[in-house]
């Protein structure tokens, strides 16, 4: 971030340049659109966990944003592991919802698994439990989603997906920066020139393996059952093997395309941004051409300010180059960290529904970090700047290569934050408690704002008899002044064999809007026994 060599005194002229940036992100947040990051399934037909005395005449999964044409199932897979039905998966009109037509399904528990790809590239797959009739064990229990989050107990694939995406972002950013300069660049010597041309080369190759690598680490999540058969769909039939097939072919041509005309270089880096832009969080939010054009302005920037430091630090002893780059890279560094900046803060607009997402999200604590090492980085710079001023060209360099450790940090953190979902996807609620005096079981599916299934279950001592009453409240703890919210829950005949010796059950549910919006709730139950008794269970959670 070299800003700090020299400002151009015309500050009319960076008005002028900025202005528009200013404009165009307006223009953007003016336009509706809605945060939701990777796809997450919020509402399943039959529920999980539900036990039927009638088999269902289809599954039908709901999901919060649309998903690919290409490469999704659902399955039903039965107690000795055979699929119930050979019937492909539906999507509707509005790529939001997968339906399965079942055919007379027998008693029994069964496995509803799927898979889909977001809109944003990003693989999403999830398994529940249903049951007809009586089950056989045990009650079914909830399933899980795949999601892409940060572990410690991360195995060697996982990091190698990170790291494989971290090298690439990286080599993206260098090799398109690193382009674009070059194009601007005239009058060298045949050994400047070489140099230039090598370090290309270099460039170019490493973009090209770590995009493979990326391919290879990443495509076989994305397939769906038919396996490796479904390649062709996958590059041909879904945003991010698109994605993939343009990049790769893009930066193949480069070695034959590049260092031949200025105008084409720099198109050629706009193709490939463009292609990097459709693989992204941007495909997940509408209008999808202001997120993608976001997007790639500030792939645009970043470019400029990876590629120019780079080159900066390779050419700081040919005086000649330096003295050269050094008062345009100026300019369009400091042009990059606004735009850069603007950018990204209309980003984390659009992809957070609040800003206090930023403190107890996964992608927020990520880009808290980044904030700070864009700090550490303006140090860098003011300290180089002094230390240019005193003429101390050894400390600067030495400052220089620290500004070069701490651009390669940003990028390392953007490289995960691009495949940390920045919403977390909601999941049910399934909480138990063994009392002293009662036992409770409480279950929210499918736990996110809008309508839900609320179940609640309460076992008393057989000698105590009925409860007096049992009532669910919803508090949400974002806004006191809201009032409790009251479910209406209702006694219902409960089938699922999940009884507790010498405690008698008693069952309630409601289905309704009583959840109507993001933040944090706490979920509580008061219990009245026949001796006046109250009981009160309280679970805190957080919804998205």
């Amino acid at each position: 971030m070299l800003f700090y060599f020299r400002i151009p005194a015309n500050r009319t002229r960076i008005v002028k340049l900025i202005l528009p940036v200013f404009i165009l992100l307006a223009a953007l947040l003016a336009v509706p659109s809605t945060a939701f990051g990777h796809a997450s399934l919020i509402q399943s037909v039959p529920e999980p966990n539900s036990q039927m005395d009638t088999p269902p005449r289809q599954i039908a999964l709901t999901f919060n944003e649309r998903i690919e044409e290409k490469l999704f199932y659902i399955k039903v897979i039965d107690e000795i592991g055979r699929q119930a039905t050979s019937d492909k998966a539906k999507l509707n009109a509005d790529r939001t919802g997968l339906t399965l037509d079942l055919p007379e399904l027998p008693k029994g528990a069964y496995v509803v698994t799927y898979h889909v790809i977001s809109a944003d590239g990003h693989p999403v797959d999830g398994s529940y439990v249903i049951t007809v009739g009586p089950p056989r064990n045990t009650t079914a229990s909830i399933g899980s989603e795949h999601e892409h989050s940060l572990s410690w107990n991360m195995g060697f694939a996982d990091l190698l997906k990170y790291a494989s995406r971290i090298a690439s972002y990286f080599a993206l950013l260098a090799l398109t920066g690193w382009v674009a300069w070059s194009s601007l660049q005239s009058g060298q010597s045949g050994e400047t020139r070489n140099r230039f041309k090598g370090w290309a080369i270099g460039l170019q190759r490493a973009y090209v393996i770590t995009l493979l690598l990326v391919i290879y680490t990443h495509y076989s999540e994305l397939l769906g059952e038919g396996g490796a058969a479904e390649l062709v769909g996958l590059f041909t039939g879904t945003s991010i093997g698109l994605s993939w097939i343009a990049s790769l072919l893009l930066a193949l041509a480069a070695f034959v395309v590049l260092r031949r005309n200025r105008i084409v270089d720099l198109v050629w880096v706009g193709a490939l941004l463009a292609a990097k832009s459709v693989n992204g969080h941007a495909m997940a939010f509408e209008p999808r051409f202001a997120a993608l054009l976001l997007d790639w302005i500030h792939l645009a920037g970043a470019a400029l300010w990876v590629g120019g430091l780079l080159m900066i630090v390779v050419f700081w002893r040919t005086s000649d180059v330096r003295e050269r780059l050094l008062p345009r890279f100026s300019r369009a560094a400091l042009l990059s960290i606004i735009v850069l900046s603007l950018t990204g803060a209309a980003s984390t607009l659009i992809y957070l529904p609040k800003l206090d997402y930023l403190l107890y999200t996964q992608w927020g604590t990520l880009l808290l970090i980044k904030i700070g090492l864009v700090l550490l980085v303006l140090i860098s710079a003011g300290t180089i700047r002094f230390m240019l001023r005193k003429r101390q060209n050894a400390g600067a360099n030495l400052w220089l290569r620290i500004d070069l450790g701490l651009m390669v940090l940003i990028v390392a953190t953007v490289g995960v934050l691009t495949y940390v979902a920045p919403v977390p996807p909601n999941k049910p609620l399934s909480y138990h408690e063994m009392g002293t005096k009662a036992h409770l079981t409480l279950r929210i599916t499918p736990n996110a704002p809008g309508p839900n299934t609320f179940t609640v279950k309460v076992w008393l001592p057989e000698k105590l008899g009925k409860p007096k009453y049992v009532k669910l409240n919803m508090i949400y703890n974002d806004d006191k002044s809201i009032a409790p919210i009251e479910v209406p829950i209702e006694t219902y005949d409960d089938k699922e064999l999940d009884a507790f010796i010498d405690y008698a059950r008693f069952s309630y549910k409601a289905a309704g809007p009583y959840m109507p919006f993001a933040g944090s709730w706490t979920v509580e139950v008061r219990i009245m026994d026949p001796n006046d008794d109250e009981i009160v269970y309280k679970q805190d959670m957080r919804i998205y």
